[in-house]
């Protein structure tokens, strides 16, 4: 009669450990399955910039205890020079398209709004785990940014607007604003 106790106990306790085994698995299942769909949501409120929203789906990944510290340093970064490299991605952008479409009254007007968003995209840092930085860092790497600086941003040598050479001008600076606005922004289709 021991042994069949002995045996019964065992048995419900090996039933016990497989039951608690198998609910540790089924929630560890969706531990990951909240991971990815938090993931997921993370990167569309990325595309939309929408970085406050972001930080809410990290604190959800905490919550889980997904270490989210390297995505937040990313985060950091991002939220930080954000404003300034979409400023210059947009002016640039607007430079050539009022380039190309040969719409603006004076060549000189158009350099000078590239003024501040250059000097503001020139002092931020690069960071290569950032898309955002990755960005900056294309532009600023590439040849035609620092000519176009100090030829055109900076470089005061040349009347624009003089009549003769002005669409002379606008077409060598129509060359380096493709080049420069070919540059992809992250995120954006």
């Amino acid at each position: 009669m021991k042994k069949r106790n002995v045996f019964l106990f065992l048995g419900v306790c090996v039933t016990l450990v497989i039951l608690l085994i198998g609910v540790h698995v089924i929630q560890e299942e969706k531990r990951q399955e909240q991971i990815v769909a938090y993931l997921a949501e993370s990167e569309n409120f990325y595309v939309k910039f929408d970085f406050d929203n972001v930080e809410k789906c990290y604190d959800m990944l905490d919550n889980l205890n997904y270490d989210t510290s390297k995505r937040r340093e990313i985060l950091d970064y991002d939220k930080k020079v954000y404003p300034d490299a979409f400023a210059y991605y947009t002016a640039i952008n607007k430079l050539n398209d009022s380039l190309h479409s040969g719409s603006y009254p004076s060549l000189s007007k158009l350099i000078e709004n590239m003024t501040i968003p250059t000097q503001k995209f020139e002092l931020l840092e690069i960071n290569d785990e950032s898309m955002i930085g990755q960005y900056i860092k294309s532009v600023k790497s590439n040849p035609m940014f620092s000519i176009f600086n100090e030829e055109y941003i900076y470089g005061n040598k040349y009347n624009l607007d003089y009549g003769l050479t002005s669409w002379g001008f606008a077409y060598v600076i129509e060359t380096y604003t493709e080049i420069l606005a070919d540059e992809q922004f992250p995120y954006l289709q």
